[in-house]
């Protein structure tokens, strides 16, 4: 009396059970093209042509106060300047970011064009 109760399997279980011929007959292959033709195939790309940038002004920054009472900040930003004591100077390209720099810390240094 006992009944043979029928189970689906499931897909993974179906496609083990293919042969390995059918299995690689599903998927499209991939033609590989060697390597001298694959270069051929792509456009040559051009270089960028260099252009020369105008100079950037030159301007000499120099440290006339000391910033041993300055807040840590400042501290900092004097030395991205490249300035260590009083009286050290470096001269910098003018651009946005040392003219920023240069505006956080007017009360300490001195700026002349180079």
């Amino acid at each position: 009396m006992a009944e043979e109760v029928k189970t689906k399997k499931p897909a993974a279980k179906k496609a083990a059970e293919k042969p390995a011929a059918e299995a690689k007959a599903d998927k499209p292959v991939k033609e590989v093209k060697p390597a001298a033709e694959a270069k051929a195939a792509k456009p040559a790309r051009k270089k960028a042509e260099k252009t020369e940038k105008p100079a950037a002004a030159k301007i000499k920054v120099t440290l006339v106060k000391s910033t041993i009472s300055s807040i840590p900040a400042h501290k900092k930003t004097v030395a991205a300047l490249g300035l260590k004591k009083v009286n050290s100077f470096k001269i910098h390209e003018e651009n946005p970011c040392i003219l920023g720099m240069i505006d956080k810390v007017k009360h300490l240094v001195k700026v002349e064009k180079v």
